[in-house]
């Protein structure tokens, strides 16, 4: 049985996957293998901060941070930066994710970060980073499901 925050990184990883970014489905969960000159643009999904707070004696109150990463390298011939490739991915994903119903788990979803690193050498690569927090209540004894009543 899976938590809160699988079914959301399953959900996320699905909707991504068939979102018709120019990542195709170069679209990986918690990757940490280099991807290749040739495998991007590419996105990868990992989990980061969760928190809960009592909402009431058997029901918390979560919020789960999810990162985004879009990364990217220049094109060939130099004519289009990492950045504004990314920045394409990056229009394209947030709509998947933030389109209505598609987390029916949380009651809340938002973009509250988005960061752009830039590395050396040549065809420039780059990463853009974006988090979004998830709320959603969960059962106090048992996180793989909401509560049972309110």
């Amino acid at each position: 049985m899976e938590s809160m925050q699988e079914l959301i990184m399953q959900q996320a990883l699905t909707l991504l996957l068939n979102c018709g970014s120019l990542a195709e489905d170069r679209v990986y969960r918690s990757r940490t293998e280099a991807i290749t000159r040739g495998g991007t643009p590419a996105i990868v999904l990992s989990p980061d901060l969760e928190t809960a707070e009592r909402e009431s004696f058997d029901v918390d109150r979560c919020q789960f941070e999810m990162s985004v990463e879009i990364l990217t390298r220049e094109s060939p011939d130099g004519s289009t930066p990492w950045d504004k490739l990314a920045d394409q991915v990056k229009v394209v994903i947030h709509r998947a994710l933030m389109a209505q119903d598609v987390f029916p788990m949380a009651d809340r979803v938002q973009r509250f970060y988005t960061d752009w690193v830039e590395e050396e050498g040549d065809n420039t690569a780059g990463n853009c980073m974006m988090r979004y927090r998830f709320a959603y209540l969960c059962n106090s004894s048992d996180l793989a499901i909401g509560p049972t009543y309110y």
